[in-house]
């Protein structure tokens, strides 16, 4: 603690020497370019990490079999972000029939959203571990005036795990103030 004192003692000490200079005018403000290139000493008693602090919230690690995680960019109303939810989805479809917890899927859609529900009705009561139930291809997103639609080709796993099932969907969304769910279509199959 008083090493601490000294340190600062000495240092406003130095902060007020240019004062004493025969300088009559006073030294030009630094601009932000100068923040950005001027070294600074690190103090010696100090430890330097590269590493960020840990807190309990960051040390938890995720529920396996969980859902995964909401990625950033679907969170944006652009087409990207419009894929990269739609794809969110999927993926949590896939978490959802694996451990037969349908919970995850109920905040996509909206409330009018029929296709959603009917999905959510196909989740088996206890799960189905294994090989993901749905597989699908690059999304392609189109904003359009209410919110966006976005295309994608799938496989549906079938019962005989060989077999699989594939079609292109229809996924239309709204925006408010995130993007939902508003219809899912079958194309082609």
């Amino acid at each position: 603690m008083r090493r601490t004192a000294i340190i600062i003692a000495a240092a406003a000490s130095l902060a007020l020497l240019p004062a004493c200079t025969d300088q009559s005018e006073p030294s030009p403000m630094p601009t932000s370019e100068d923040a950005l290139t001027t070294a600074t000493e690190e103090p010696e008693d100090v430890a330097v990490t590269s590493e960020p602090v840990e807190t309990e919230d960051e040390t938890q690690e995720p529920d396996d079999g969980g859902p995964p995680e909401m990625p950033a960019e679907a969170e944006e109303q652009t087409e990207e972000g419009a894929e990269a939810f739609v794809t969110h989805y999927l993926d949590t479809y896939n978490a959802s029939f694996a451990s037969g917890d349908s919970e995850p899927l109920k905040d996509f859609g909206t409330d009018s959203c029929d296709s959603c529900s009917q999905l959510i009705g196909t989740i088996p009561v206890g799960g189905q571990p294994g090989e993901d139930y749905l597989s699908y291809s690059a999304p392609n997103g189109l904003l359009t005036p209410d919110g966006a639609r976005v295309s994608i080709d799938v496989e549906q796993r079938t019962e005989d795990a060989e077999e699989r099932v594939s079609g292109e969907i229809l996924v239309t969304l709204v925006w408010s103030s995130s993007w939902r769910i508003e219809e899912i279509q079958v194309l082609q199959s």
